[in-house]
């Protein structure tokens, strides 16, 4: 669960008009739902559920889940839907006003939710899922601590989404917060829905790349960021 302390609201409600904007949150519909009804409903949901499946929710092992799996997709999966839970991103001067090179952030982990299925996609360095989320950005009057480019991750990453949305909204989340359109975001990740279902194929990734500004009419400075996803 996100940290109170560590969000804000104010940003999200900006971010989240920022996105409308640009046609990236057309998954998304206004409910009235405070956090404890939500939780109540799909509580009643997940238990009608099980038991259309013909399980026993007298069993011990049944008894809660449908608590724990109303929690989960609040609190965890779906967290992301609530805006006023937005990450604290101070973005401050830049002091180098002349750097003219790209900050880069490697192997960000990265989980979120295939909204086809609701399953899982993720990546990670250093397993078989590739190396998650590589993000630049050629800082101009606003610069971000690298910590936040994570916290940004996790949340737009906890909510439904295709990898190639979420890609796209990373970029321009970091675009409107730092106030530079030289923004590139790649994505390589593994899909459940793929590797446990339909074709069966574990061993697949799904690589996506969103770039703005330079890094989009800069064939060159394209190429050095990706190249720097094999360093």
């Amino acid at each position: 669960m996100i940290e109170v302390e560590k969000t804000n609201p104010e940003l999200g409600l900006k971010v989240k008009e920022h996105l409308k904007s640009k046609g990236l949150l057309n998954i998304e519909s206004e409910n009235e739902f405070s956090h404890e009804e939500k939780l109540n409903i799909l509580e009643d949901k997940f238990r009608d559920i099980i038991k259309v499946l013909g399980l026993n929710l007298e069993d011990g092992n049944l008894q809660e889940t449908p608590r724990r799996l109303a929690k989960l997709y609040v609190n965890d999966l779906f967290g992301g839907l609530d805006w006023s839970k937005f990450p604290k991103c101070t973005a401050i001067d830049n002091e180098f006003v002349a750097y003219d090179n790209f900050v880069l952030v490697k192997d960000i982990r990265i989980v979120s939710v295939c909204s086809h299925h609701f399953m899982p996609f993720f990546g990670v360095k250093n397993n078989i899922f590739g190396p998650g989320c590589n993000i630049a950005y050629i800082p101009n009057k606003k610069v971000l601590g690298l910590s936040k480019l994570s916290r940004i991750v996790n949340f737009l990453g906890s909510r439904p989404n295709t990898q190639e949305t979420l890609t796209a909204q990373i970029a321009e989340v970091l675009s409107f917060i730092t106030e530079t359109e030289d923004v590139a975001v790649l994505i390589n990740a593994n899909h459940t829905c793929m590797s446990l279902r339909g074709s069966s194929d574990p061993g697949a990734n799904t690589v996506t790349l969103y770039c703005k500004g330079r890094f989009l009419t800069d064939d060159k400075l394209r190429s050095e960021f990706l190249s720097t996803k094999s360093l």
